[in-house]
């Protein structure tokens, strides 16, 4: 078990990314707080840090098109078997992290741990060389969604307005609000979560596979409306 140097989510082969996502999982749930040799560092912060971490592993999921269960955009999820968090407190980690511009968790992430990662995964026969290429050129970077409402959602919004936007919305528009939205917004977040996750599959399910292709491909991921 391990969690691969975040610069290289966007890189691992379609086994490793997968395999972050179960591990993810079981960290946040019952796995919190077991010792681990190569894990032990997760425990020092608070859990919203892995939230965070784990969130950008599905965000690289969903765009190679694989899917992982909505539930675990809620930040106190912790799974099927384990009670999820009640204590807002360390919300404000996430408030602190949403108003920079770049990764600031796990300083554990360094250098020389980058190249630990890369050297497991060349003695795994992946091939490493696009990905030391792109090191060394200094195109490795983490890509983190930080994305703004589109079309009729406000960041601002009471729960009263979001149960009403979530009441009111389409498929194009809800799928816009939870590609855009800033990590650990409360729209995802408790009771509002399960209305917005239950409205959102049942909006696609509703279509012909086909037009919810072409609205997928039409919204993009760019954050810029169409």
């Amino acid at each position: 078990m391990r969690l691969w140097h975040y610069d290289l989510i966007k890189f691992l082969p379609r086994q490793q990314l997968l395999g972050q996502h179960r591990e993810c999982c079981a960290l946040r749930g019952n796995g919190w707080g077991r010792k681990h040799a190569t894990v032990d560092y997760v425990f020092k912060y608070s859990p919203i840090v892995l939230f965070i971490y784990h969130s950008i592993v599905i965000h690289d999921m969903t765009l190679r098109g694989y899917t992982a269960d909505f539930n675990w955009q809620d930040w106190a999820y912790r799974g099927k078997g384990c009670e999820a968090y009640k204590d807002n407190t360390c919300m404000s980690v996430l408030d602190e992290f949403n108003t920079k511009t770049g990764p600031d968790f796990y300083p554990e992430h360094d250098d020389a741990y980058l190249n630990e990662c890369i050297a497991n995964l060349e003695s795994k026969g992946i091939d490493t060389c696009l990905l030391r290429l792109s090191y060394s050129n200094g195109f490795m970077g983490l890509i983190i969604p930080k994305k703004l409402f589109l079309e009729g959602a406000n960041i601002n919004m009471t729960r009263a307005e979001m149960l009403a936007f979530i009441e009111k919305s389409d498929y194009e528009t809800l799928l816009k609000a939870w590609r855009f939205t800033p990590t650990g917004h409360e729209l995802f977040q408790g009771e509002i979560g399960k209305r917005f996750s239950e409205a959102l599959k049942h909006a696609r399910n509703s279509l012909p596979i086909q037009d919810q292709v072409f609205i997928s491909k039409k919204i993009g991921w760019s954050g810029t409306p169409v």
